[in-house]
């Protein structure tokens, strides 16, 4: 009979034990979950739910709790049912336990949740508990040759292009929440740089600001996800109101960089209908699209 488990750091380190041991279900276990596995021991009591079947656990779902004054509270899921346990029903049964968790979360407003996912399955459980989405697009562009000589705009000179700090994380952010300042899901600053921090591959070597007057006006921050440098991916690019140009630069000298670094490919996620077409023209072709849920629900 599955059994639902709340994960303690313990539990978690027991999880990921069990994945590595089993030879058998090793090449079912992406990257990116193997990196989610070994977070458990940072994870929070009951903010992690199992989903064991006699000895043998089949999938799991992280709940991830975002608390900001006159807002929302933000409920962010991620999660998987191993490849060789789906289609039996244990999506439903995930689902469900952490939709009921996160109606006990103490919260006097409405709760907004997000899933990210590109699971027809998951979708169509999901639109079935009311979620609607909408598509983020991947574009990648291969580097070559001609990149070293990416045409950048004469306004390049305006502003001064470094690598950030640490200490520029803040400003990054407050250049994020500027571009949407009225936006109810617009997240503060100090939640985009917690969301950054999580982030154990973020490359700040590899990333750039420009800086006008002092002040930092556009910025790409950047993942780097294997030490065989495969990959740049821009996992944030950010241009403060009326510095839109200096946003193009950035991303110019991004390209440039990437391919001067022996990177063989820059990539990054976009939900902006008019941004895509301008990546489209720097040579970024899509690659994939998925879906990010969403649903508000009311807390118990």
């Amino acid at each position: 009979m599955p059994k639902i488990e709340f994960l303690s750091p313990k539990m978690g380190e027991l999880l990921r034990c069990q994945i590595d041991a089993n030879a058998g279900m090793k090449s079912d276990i992406d990257d990116e979950t193997r990196i989610f596995v070994d977070f458990f021991s940072a994870c929070q009591e009951n903010l992690v739910i199992s989903l064991r079947d006699g000895s043998v656990y089949v999938g799991f779902v992280r709940i991830f709790i975002t608390n900001e004054p006159h807002r929302p509270t933000l409920v962010t899921l991620w999660g998987t049912v191993f490849s060789a346990y789906r289609s039996l029903g244990y999506g439903s049964i995930l689902l469900d336990a952490a939709l009921e968790r996160i109606g006990r979360i103490e919260s006097n407003e409405l709760i907004e949740v997000w899933i990210d996912s590109n699971d027809p399955q998951l979708s169509d459980m999901l639109s079935h508990r009311g979620f609607t989405y909408g598509e983020i697009s991947e574009f990648t562009k291969p580097l070559c040759r001609a990149d070293a000589h990416t045409i950048v705009s004469d306004n390049h000179r305006t502003w001064t292009l470094r690598a950030p700090t640490v200490h520029d994380l803040r400003e990054m952010a407050e250049v994020f929440v500027s571009r949407f300042p009225f936006a109810m899901d617009t997240p503060s600053a100090d939640t985009v740089i917690e969301r950054w921090n999580r982030h154990r591959n973020i490359s700040l070597d590899n990333s750039l600001v420009a800086i006008d007057s002092g002040r930092i006006v556009a910025y790409a921050l950047c993942i780097v996800w294997a030490e065989d440098k495969s990959d740049l991916w821009i996992e944030s690019i950010c241009a403060a109101p009326g510095f839109v140009a200096a946003g193009e630069v950035v991303l110019d000298k991004s390209i440039r960089h990437a391919y001067y670094s022996e990177f063989s490919t820059i990539s990054l996620g976009t939900e902006s209908k008019n941004s895509q077409h301008d990546y489209q023209k720097k040579g970024f072709t899509l690659t994939s699209t998925w879906r990010r849920h969403k649903a508000l629900i009311s807390a118990s």
